[in-house]
C-alpha cells in the first residue's frame, strides 16, 4: 500500500506580496521579496504514470484539491498549513488519498527579486483504495521538508518558481515542482503548477490572497 503515498504527496501545492526593496534587519538577514501571510486554494488533476487497466478504469486521471495558508511571524519566519485530497471513483475502483501538514518556513532573500525558502514540518498521510468493494487503507505520520526558489521574472507581474519536497515515509523519494504565476492588483496571485513524482505527475491551477 505504500505505493499510494507518492500520489498523496503529489497533490499540487504552494505561495506569496510584493514588498519594497530588500533591507537589512537587526538580525542580519535581508527582507525577502515576497510576503508569506496568505490564504488560498488550488484545484487540478493527478495522472498516474501506471495505468489502472486491471481495475477496468476508463480514465486514469484523478481530481485534486488543496487548501493552504500561512502567517509570517517575522520577516524571516512563517508558520503554515495545507490540506490536500485527491479522489477517483469509476466502475470497480474507488480511491481517496489525502494529506495534511503543518510546517515552518525560513524565507531568505537570495538576491534581488529572488527568495529561497527552506521548510520543515510534520505531515499526516491517509490512503484508501477499493476494488469490487474490497478495501485497503493505510495511514502514517512523517516529517516533511523541502525548499522553494521564487523569482520575480517581471517585478509585480510575473513570478517563476522551482521546488523540491520529500518526507520520511518508508521508500519515499523527492518530488519536484515548477510553477508560473501572475500577480493582479498586488494582493492577488493566480498560479499554474506542474509536479513530477515517483509514479505520478500533477497539474494545478490556484489562487492566493496575500497580506
Amino acid at each position: 500500500m505504500n505505493q499510494l503515498f507518492p500520489i498523496i504527496a503529489c497533490t499540487v501545492f504552494f505561495s506569496s506580496p510584493l514588498l519594497a526593496e530588500p533591507r537589512s534587519s537587526i538580525d542580519g538577514f535581508t527582507e525577502p521579496t515576497f510576503s508569506y501571510t496568505q490564504i488560498g486554494f488550488k484545484t487540478g488533476r493527478v495522472d498516474p504514470k501506471d495505468d489502472f487497466s486491471d481495475f477496468d478504469v476508463r480514465d486514469d486521471t484523478l481530481g485534486a484539491i488543496e487548501l493552504s495558508g500561512s502567517y509570517q511571524i517575522n520577516q524571516n519566519l512563517f508558520i503554515g498549513g495545507e490540506f490536500n485530497q485527491i479522489h477517483k471513483s469509476e466502475r470497480r475502483y474507488e480511491g481517496t488519498f489525502s494529506s495534511g501538514s503543518v510546517f515552518l518556513g525560513l524565507p531568505l532573500d537570495a538576491s534581488e527579486n529572488v527568495d529561497l525558502i527552506p521548510t520543515l514540518g510534520l505531515g499526516r498521510f491517509e490512503a484508501e483504495a477499493c476494488v469490487d468493494r474490497q478495501c485497503l487503507s493505510e495511514d502514517d505520520t512523517a516529517a516533511v521538508f523541502g525548499a522553494n526558489l521564487r523569482i520575480f521574472a517581471i517585478p509585480d507581474i510575473l513570478e517563476l518558481s522551482l521546488g523540491v519536497r520529500d518526507n520520511t515515509l518508508e521508500d519515499s523519494e523527492p518530488y519536484f515542482l515548477v510553477g508560473i504565476a501572475g500577480w493582479l492588483v498586488n494582493h492577488h496571485r493566480v498560479s499554474f503548477d506542474y509536479v513530477d513524482a515517483e509514479g505520478v505527475r500533477a497539474f494545478g491551477l490556484g489562487y492566493m490572497y496575500h497580506w
